[in-house]
């Protein structure tokens, strides 16, 4: 585009190169003007008919800078219309008529909205592949089509939208470009329903406990009131136990498990003591929780105070004395 607008100017600083200083261009400016593409020319805003002859090829390659997009407007004044004149090699005398300056305005097209709801609906429904076995999506409200430049107009989906799309009201945002130039973006608002068999709980179900199968139930319920998180994977391959509470007839989902830690604050676990190759054993407690390979606090259950040990395994910490 700029390559292209220099372009434009060195053709005009070539087609007035012919007009002397010492003559008069009798301009007269426009009241209104209307422009189709992307920048505005002098001969959009200079009548045509006040012009001396082949002035008007001349005046199409001055650019007056970026046209506004359709559902806006911009205004150019006489100074400005004379300034991109000497810009472009005009040494000639102006003589002015007609407005002080001009309201611009560009044709534009409307763009049939209905394209933009399909391809957000589009984007949710791969998002809900194999999450759901039946997805209902549904318009929030009217979109009234958006009117753009004449071209080529694609469709662009901004990063991320999958997320957005996992939830009960999934608001999809779209850029529009025409002819590769970015102009507007456009906010999709669907409603999702999407259904699926997964585990609810039949009573209340306490933090630590692990998720026991006779305390579930397989349902049918709409998993976008919970982000599609809900865990419908065969009850016997749970693992881990609840980080949480979970009350009864609650889908269980996936952030209310976890693995649980290879030691737990407040669990009796085994105490290696080494020393060379000598290896003594004794109880304690864990002030901390602890993974495989990390050092936390204990109370050896002799002492009155802590000493810090490595978790080795679960339920076993070991400290070697060098």
């Amino acid at each position: 585009m700029r390559f292209a607008r220099r372009c434009l100017l060195l053709l005009a600083c070539v087609a007035f190169s012919a007009v002397s200083a010492d003559e008069v261009l009798h301009l007269a400016l426009k009241d209104e003007a209307l422009v189709s593409g992307w920048h505005i020319s002098v001969s959009d805003v200079v009548a045509m008919e006040s012009l001396p002859a082949g002035a008007a090829s001349q005046l199409m390659h001055v650019d007056l800078g970026s046209a506004p997009l359709p559902d806006h407007s911009d205004r150019r004044s006489r100074m400005e219309v004379e300034r991109a004149l000497r810009s472009a090699g005009v040494s000639a005398k102006v003589a002015w008529s007609g407005a002080q300056s001009t309201h611009i305005t560009r044709v534009g097209k409307p763009f049939e909205s209905r394209q933009l709801v399909d391809r957000a609906e589009q984007i949710v429904q791969s998002a809900w592949d194999g999450k759901a076995d039946e997805v209902s999506i549904t318009l929030d409200g009217p979109m009234n089509d958006p009117l753009l430049p004449l071209g080529n107009v694609q469709i662009c989906p901004r990063p991320a939208q999958a997320e957005r799309a996992l939830h009960r009201h999934a608001s999809i945002w779209l850029d529009l470009t025409v002819d590769g130039q970015f102009v507007r973006s456009v906010q999709v608002s669907l409603s999702v329903n999407a259904f699926r068999r997964v585990w609810v709980t039949k009573h209340d179900l306490k933090k630590g406990a692990p998720p026991e199968c006779d305390a579930l139930v397989l349902q049918r319920i709409d998993v976008a009131e919970v982000g599609g998180a809900a865990i419908g994977a065969p009850c016997e391959s749970l693992t881990g136990v609840l980080a949480r509470d979970v009350p009864a007839g609650q889908p269980l989902l996936a952030a209310n498990l976890r693995v649980p830690a290879a030691v737990a604050t407040g669990e009796s676990v085994d105490l290696e003591m080494m020393a060379g190759a000598f290896k003594v054993e004794s109880r304690a407690i864990a002030l901390a929780d602890g993974e495989v390979g990390q050092r936390i606090a204990v109370k050896p259950s002799s002492a009155t105070d802590s000493i810090n040990a490595e978790v080795v395994a679960p339920g076993v910490v070991r400290v070697t004395q060098r």
